[in-house]
């Protein structure tokens, strides 16, 4: 499980917005996604090198050493790694298509309601002066 951050926290920030806070949970389960693909690409990626130096060590030994099918192999890998990276880019895409929905957590002090009406004022700025309704060629203003 990823470390840092508190989805609690999020989700009430989101109810809060009124906001749909399944956001939260969609984020985290294509995160954990794209995280298990990186991990897979780059678990490819260590098994090509691996087989590279095997290839190596055996040109080494013996030129004329039979690769055959640790060459086979490691292409056979490297014709899956575009598939993951496209995969990786798509479960990123998705992921912060459901990021950008979230906003920032709310303050405290923030005063929450589903309408403007409903609000509260907590501060006043200045007074509103009334002035008289004047007709329109009034140039006395």
């Amino acid at each position: 499980k990823e470390k840092g951050g508190n989805p609690d926290k999020i989700k009430e920030s989101e109810r809060k917005r009124y906001h749909d806070e399944n956001n939260v949970d969609k984020v985290i389960e294509y995160d954990d996604k794209w995280r298990k693909c990186i991990f897979e690409l780059e678990e490819l990626k260590k098994n090509i090198n691996m087989i590279n130096k095997e290839i190596g060590n055996k040109k080494k030994v013996d030129k004329n050493a039979d690769v055959e099918d640790l060459k086979k192999k490691s292409l056979n890998i490297k014709e899956e790694i575009p598939k993951y990276q496209l995969k990786e880019k798509e479960l990123l895409k998705e992921r912060n298509k459901y990021i950008s929905k979230i906003g920032n957590l709310l303050n405290i002090k923030v005063v929450c309601s589903d309408n403007e009406d409903n609000n509260k004022i907590v501060k006043t700025w200045g007074e509103c002066k009334i002035l008289p309704a004047c007709e329109e060629n009034d140039n006395s203003i």
